[in-house]
């Protein structure tokens, strides 16, 4: 019950934060707005406000929409013959369409560095240096000449601040070298390491991870941050998480990574339901990570999610002229079928973690 709650919760807050961007930004550069939708399917619950707005919640909480004056439908590429023009989304200018769109993840983005800066400010920053206090045995860190007391300075080329900074980019480094320059008595080196793939299991959900063998020498604190530290910091993390999901998008594209790690729905509720019986606060960042992987998710180019809205305006405004309708049509229908392969594999995994 506590999952199932966890996971309505916070994917109608996330899809409203969503929604509400479009409709801000939308209302702002003078669109009419007909419908604001959180979920999909049979209507639950609507309501008509003072200026002509149908706000309505529907049975399937997947996702929502902002149905705009003279769309056909919520996709906004379609429309219809209507009185005032000049309240279309398609009437206006092509920088104000492209930020009505892009309105949307960004909000999920704001949603994220708000918790994270608010958890910052509250808890203050985690420090543990990265000064290797134990090397496993037989693991590649050890075969790499890994010692005790190294400090870690860079890996790839990025500095190395925190021991939870190596962290992230061992687990993105799934058996591939990776450079590390370690200070080891006041001498530089420069020592190439190769994480092994390990599965890791947090309540029933199983991700494969690069495991390098080493853990930190000193325990971690709390360091109070000031306000701007803290928007700062939250900002680096959302950039942080951004790339390295990418990174790992990446890899499963190029086969470096398994598509079991991709999980759907079950696993968030299930997930959603873990971290609201552990505490409040992991519940909130828990929300702060999966509205980051949303407005990461409508930024990637593929028709039919906002980043491929996004780059039919950049065609448009590369070559003076919007894409073809037809081939704006045959570009939707691949979209789909991308969505739907994937969200057939999310959920399969899904299947197999409550099964295995």
């Amino acid at each position: 019950m506590l999952a199932i709650l966890g996971f309505i919760f916070s994917l109608t807050l996330l899809v409203f934060v969503h929604e509400y961007g479009h409709y801000l930004v939308a209302k702002i550069f003078g669109v009419k707005i007909e419908e604001f939708s959180i979920g999909f399917g049979k209507e639950l619950y609507s309501r008509i406000d003072k200026v002509g707005v149908k706000w309505k919640i529907c049975a399937v909480p997947l996702g929502g929409y902002v149905k705009m004056y003279g769309d056909a439908n919520a996709t906004s590429l379609t429309q219809v013959e209507v009185a005032d023009k000049s309240k279309t989304f398609s009437s206006k200018a092509l920088y104000k369409r492209f930020l009505i769109i892009a309105a949307g993840p960004v909000a999920n983005y704001l949603l994220a560095i708000l918790i994270l800066g608010a958890f910052y400010f509250s808890y203050g920053k985690l420090v543990m240096p990265a000064v290797i206090g134990e090397v496993m045995q037989s693991s590649p860190a050890e075969k790499a000449g890994l010692l005790q007391g190294d400090k870690i300075l860079k890996a790839d080329g990025s500095n190395i601040d925190n021991f939870s900074d190596l962290q992230r980019r061992i687990m993105v480094n799934l058996e591939q070298p990776m450079r590390l320059l370690v200070e080891r008595n006041s001498v530089l080196k420069e020592i190439i390491v190769t994480p092994l793939e390990k599965e890791s299991v947090s309540g029933q959900t199983q991700t494969k991870m690069g495991y390098l063998g080493v853990k930190a020498r000193d325990k971690p604190i709390f360091l109070k941050v000031g306000l701007f530290e803290s928007a700062s910091l939250a900002v680096s993390e959302v950039i942080d998480i951004s790339i390295l999901t990418l990174r790992s998008l990446g890899q499963m594209l190029t086969g470096h990574r398994s598509t079991d790690e991709i999980h759907g729905p079950i696993t968030i509720a299930r997930e959603s339901g873990e971290t609201l019986s552990h505490s409040a606060t992991q519940f909130i960042l828990f929300i702060a990570m999966l509205s980051i992987n949303l407005g990461l998710i409508n930024l990637l180019p593929v028709p039919i999610l906002d980043g491929g809205h996004l780059a039919f305006m950049i065609y448009e405004a590369i070559f003076q002229k919007p894409l073809s309708k037809r081939a704006q049509d045959i570009l939707l229908r691949i979209g789909m079928i991308i969505i739907v392969f994937l969200v057939v594999i999310s959920v399969s995994n899904d299947i197999k973690s409550l099964i295995f």
